[in-house]
């Protein structure tokens, strides 16, 4: 693999990283933290370069702005079903983050062709990927770049706050398609598409509001429109509220026989294809998600052990502190595990245990739930957010009245799951120049808190 410069334009240059560079790939891992919330560190990347994924890191101005991630071939170990049963034929556009003073400088959109070339040069037909209906910028990239949209997944991300996702794909094999570059003033109404697409009119331009917020309408439009013969093509921008700044844009789905009968043949066995992979059972995990007995000691402490040796930092350990748990005895894991005052929570996929909640007693009616860590496979299955439910389940049948926890100030999404619960910040603490929240819960018996419980736990 060519670890050189790849030089586009005077103030813009391309690295694809090695697996040695180090101090490069613990930059990388910091901008992703930032970005997602999520644990990585530069040892996930040395795994992703290992397993023959591309990792790329763009500089503006020699400063280093951003960065885009391939998977290459299917990854078991991922926690999207689209990438553990990724065709042959295809790559996968993994995640790309370009760090917010340098947007608007089309630099995603660079990252975005460099992946289609090196995906290219190592075999691949298409490249597929996400993203959101209402990120018309990313949407109007891959767009722009040749990318159709052929499916709609509702739940890509289980435990995100909208979890909702388009998934498109480049396919080389097919000509561009024309982008159009007028503005339109409106577009339809969900209900509107909807009724065309039952009339199985030739074009439909959905208006979808644009930003961070889920237009949750429009989401429900453009998964039925997919769900028959038409793929989105292209992305109009309709109107901007000159009070609000708030945009609408205009998704463009075209019906399948006004293509060519070849293109149209290609895309309807690649809209298959994907919609096949996305169907909600399929590789269903024998997951179950339990109250550790105290005889399950031995695979809480593996995991326990794995996870700070993975990320120390994020759990909130100094090097002595990490040391003291490795070296407990088994008496003291076995009450960790479960007795009057400590229990754990175990996830099991079949006879393997891939998560751990622990929860300690801090006076006579207070409960103090712990960090948990899931494996890396098994994230974004919403198994965190399991484990807090039965953790207050447990906390409830134990005849607790208070629970606290503690949370990073910048891990807005454990913080948002928590506050799901009812949770609420009450002190603000800094440990190792890291600032920390603790959040307490004190309406245990509340009919809401219940109702959360019952309706997280029955999903398992």
């Amino acid at each position: 693999m060519d670890e050189n410069y790849l030089e586009r334009q005077p103030n813009i240059t391309l690295k694809i990283v090695g697996i040695n560079d180090l101090d490069l790939l613990t930059k990388i891992a910091e901008i992703e933290r930032e970005a997602f919330r999520y644990k990585i560190d530069a040892h996930d990347f040395q795994k992703m370069i290992e397993r023959g994924e591309l990792v790329i890191v763009v500089y503006s101005d020699g400063q280093l702005a951003g960065l885009a991630t391939v998977i290459m071939d299917a990854d078991p170990h991922n926690s999207k079903p689209i990438a553990r049963k990724l065709p042959e034929e295809s790559s996968w556009a993994y995640g790309a983050t370009v760090i917010p003073k340098f947007r608007g400088k089309g630099l995603q959109k660079r990252l975005l062709e460099e992946r289609i070339k090196f995906s290219l040069e190592n075999g691949k037909e298409t490249l597929m990927g996400c993203a959101r209906l209402e990120n018309g910028a990313s949407v109007r990239n891959i767009t722009s770049t040749g990318g159709r949209i052929l499916a709609f997944s509702p739940n890509f991300f289980p435990d995100g706050e909208n979890p909702a996702r388009l998934i498109w794909e480049i396919d080389t094999t097919l000509p561009k398609e024309q982008q159009e570059q007028t503005h339109k003033k409106e577009g339809l109404t969900p209900n509107m598409a909807l009724e065309a697409a039952e009339k199985e009119e030739e074009k439909i331009v959905l208006t979808v509001k644009d930003g961070e917020k889920k237009d949750v309408e429009a989401e429900e439009a453009t998964a039925r429109i997919l769900s028959k013969d038409y793929i989105g093509t292209s992305i109009q921008t309709l109107s901007v509220d000159d009070a609000t700044g708030s945009r609408c844009n205009g998704v463009v789905f075209r019906h399948l026989s006004t293509f060519p009968p070849d293109v149209a043949k290609r895309l309807l066995e690649r809209k298959k294809k994907i919609q096949e992979i996305l169907k909600p059972n399929q590789e269903k995990l024998n997951i179950k998600i339990e109250i550790a007995p105290r005889d399950d000691w031995e695979a809480c402490k593996d995991l326990r052990l794995e996870a700070i040796e993975l990320y120390p930092k994020i759990f909130g350990l100094t090097e002595e502190e990490a040391q003291k748990e490795k070296d407990k005895t088994d008496e003291e894991w076995k009450q960790e595990t479960n007795s009057e005052t400590m229990f754990s929570v175990l996830a099991w996929d079949g006879s393997k245990p891939v998560g751990l909640g622990r929860t300690k007693k801090t006076d006579d009616n207070s409960w103090f739930i712990r960090n948990a860590y899931v494996k890396k496979e098994f994230e974004g299955r919403g198994l965190h957010t399991k484990m807090i439910a039965l953790r207050l389940l447990e906390i409830q049948n134990r005849k607790g009245t208070k629970v606290i926890t503690g949370v990073k100030a910048d891990n807005n999404k454990s913080i948002e799951n928590l506050e799901k619960f009812g949770f609420k910040k009450f002190k603000t603490d800094v440990k190792d120049g890291e600032e920390f929240y603790l959040m307490e819960l004190t309406n245990l018996d509340s009919p809401e808190l219940r109702d959360k419980i019952n309706a997280v736990l029955d999903t398992r």
